[in-house]
């Protein structure tokens, strides 16, 4: 147990490195998103103050072409951004970045070590045969619809657990990162220390769990469909198909879950994203069901998956660095190869 922990700490950590300047753009998109009215309209020297309200409530890609040269500037598209920071301060798409290592890379550790132990509850509370702790040797085995069952309920608690604890790092994270894209002297914190001190002092203690309902949500959702996802998919293709237990085994199934975690967690992200950094002294949205709406009325259905490539994009290469890195390390533990 010890050793797979310490293996999904590593893994993570590593997997993290390659992957959090993609979490970055993907934070700019889903932040640039809610801010898609014409900004500074009342101020053009062509726009009558008496209309200012009137086209402050107009999202500005619904604008005809002549008028947003008219009364707005255009905004920038993502490229044009993600050139503008990296020919200005390149080390931005890595700001908040050791915070989140160790978030990260504690909490997989954390459901990696109860997830196991709340399955065999589960299948011993219901009267199943128990669980036993995932192993080379229990992969090669098939999975039955019972025991598929525990473990997305075993993911999804330990994951909720697990995420809870975690919650005040990643709104400091998210935080930083949405302003990264500025010049140093516009962003809001100048780093860790500073972000929670003055986040607390203006917000208090209580602020730092702000949207944590999504967020939980999200995390019960990506861990309870992601992790049992790789497990079955293993099973399947090394079991029904009779697939080596190779790296490439380990990629597809890798591929798979982080495609199917993504999706089934992607609203509950892009909602916990826009609760976070809003100011929580004036917000924009008071709940997450308020958000949703808000969403769903100016952005459509397809709104609440706004970031989707981005995060996967940056979700599927983390999920095959983690898995590929955390098998290859179970490896080299002899104990756990015995059969």
């Amino acid at each position: 147990m010890v050793y797979e922990v310490a293996a999904s700490f590593l893994a993570s950590g590593i997997a993290e490195s390659f992957c959090y300047p993609i979490d970055t753009l993907k934070t700019w998109m889903q932040v640039r998103a809610s801010k898609a009215h014409l900004s500074k309209c009342s101020q053009h020297r062509n726009f009558p103050a008496a209309s200012a309200y009137k086209y402050n409530s107009i999202k500005f890609y619904n604008l005809p072409l002549k008028k947003r040269k008219e009364y707005g500037r255009r905004r920038k598209t993502t490229t044009e951004l993600v050139q503008k920071v990296i020919k200005r301060q390149p080390s931005a798409f890595y700001r908040g970045f050791t915070l989140n290592m160790f978030r990260v890379s504690g909490q997989l550790s954390m459901i990696m070590m109860l997830k196991a132990p709340i399955c065999r509850q589960i299948t011993s509370v219901a009267g199943s045969r128990a669980i036993k702790q995932p192993s080379n040797k229990n992969l090669h085995q098939p999975i039955g619809g019972s025991e598929l069952l525990a473990k997305v309920i075993g993911s999804s608690i330990s994951s909720v657990i697990c995420t809870g604890f975690f919650i005040p790092m990643d709104i400091i994270k998210i935080r930083m990162q949405a302003d990264s894209y500025k010049k140093p002297i516009e962003r809001r914190y100048s780093g860790y220390y500073n972000a929670f001190r003055n986040f607390i002092s203006r917000n208090g203690v209580a602020a730092l769990w702000t949207g944590s309902a999504p967020k939980l949500g999200g995390a019960a959702t990506y861990y309870g469909t992601s992790l049992p996802g790789y497990e079955t998919a293993k099973s399947i293709l090394i079991h029904d198909y009779h697939l080596p237990d190779t790296i490439s085994t380990h990629m597809m199934c890798s591929i798979f879950s982080g495609m199917l975690g993504v999706t089934m967690s992607q609203p509950f992200d892009l909602i916990r994203t826009r609760m976070v950094n809003q100011s929580v002294a004036n917000p924009k949205y008071k709940t997450s069901t308020q958000c949703v709406r808000h969403v769903l009325k100016n952005e459509g259905a397809k709104g609440l998956f706004t970031g989707l490539l981005p995060r996967y994009g940056r979700v599927g290469p983390w999920q095959v660095i983690f898995f590929v890195v955390y098998e290859q390390m179970l490896a080299l533990n002899p104990q756990l190869l015995e059969v």
